[in-house]
């Protein structure tokens, strides 16, 4: 359906280090993710849709050794405030996740709710 549905599939990699002033100690770790996503205009310059993200967690930059991961379901919304201004929010909710110890959510390594709220201005 031409301009009336959108889809997207995206992937990330998320390094990232932290120093401890304290100790001096380093700790690095990495995240990848996928996520797809649908939506359908409903009026001109406004979308609704849902995502799903699946992030896996691992110890160190390299993707070394993994530690647990999320699957995140949620709605999303996109609107067009003019030429160059938009406003996008998407509510992921933890549906399930699995950590070294098991269990049915992985709080250890991610948050049970993620709320993405962006406004972009083109200049």
């Amino acid at each position: 359906m031409p301009g009336r549905l959108f889809g997207a599939i995206n992937v990330s990699y998320e390094p990232e280090q932290t120093r401890l002033h304290a100790t001096g100690e380093t700790l690095r770790d990495s995240t990848l993710g996928i996520s797809t996503a649908v939506s359908v205009q409903v009026t001109p310059g406004v979308f609704v849709g849902a995502e799903v993200r699946n992030l896996r967690h691992y110890d160190g930059l390299g993707l070394s050794s993994f530690t647990g991961q999320a699957l995140y379901i949620g709605p999303t919304f996109y609107m067009t405030l003019s030429d160059k201004t938009w406003l996008s929010v998407a509510w992921n909710m933890q549906a399930w996740g699995t950590t070294e110890c098991g269990g049915a959510l992985d709080l250890t390594n991610f948050e049970r709710h993620n709320v993405r709220l962006r406004l972009g201005i083109i200049f």
